[in-house]
């Protein structure tokens, strides 16, 4: 059976990838540095969404 990564996981390798900090990333709307490091740690027990309220 194949274990999905957790979004987390996904969202630091693109952030790494496009060369910014979890605070220049963190710094849009409706996101602070704190949330948006407990996702990334995998500690977020949440949904995530990719609906941005557009």
């Amino acid at each position: 059976m194949y274990n999905s990564p957790h979004p987390g996981e996904i969202l630091c390798e693109y952030i790494y990838g496009i060369g910014k900090t979890v605070t220049e990333v963190a710094c849009g709307p409706d996101t602070s540095r704190k949330h948006l490091s407990l996702i990334l740690n995998g500690q977020w027990d949440r949904s995530v969404s990719t609906d941005f309220g557009s």
